[in-house]
């Protein structure tokens, strides 16, 4: 027999996600280790360093040297 999956009270697995488009089937992951990993979890919503407005402006290109 196997033993039941309990998530802890912060955990919020398999509700529906605020915002569309940011995780799989838009449902929240499991951040409590329950049946996922933590880290996984939170990398799916970092913020990434550089901006998306400063990406696209402009590329900059380093000069290639011989």
């Amino acid at each position: 027999m196997s033993k039941p999956i309990i998530h802890k009270q912060y955990c919020f697995a398999g509700q529906p996600a605020p915002c569309t488009g940011y995780f799989k089937h838009d449902t929240l992951p499991c951040v409590c280790g329950a049946t996922g990993n933590p880290l996984f979890a939170i990398s799916l919503v970092a913020i990434p360093a550089i901006p998306l407005v400063q990406t696209t402006a402009h590329i900059h290109l380093l000069p290639m040297s011989a």
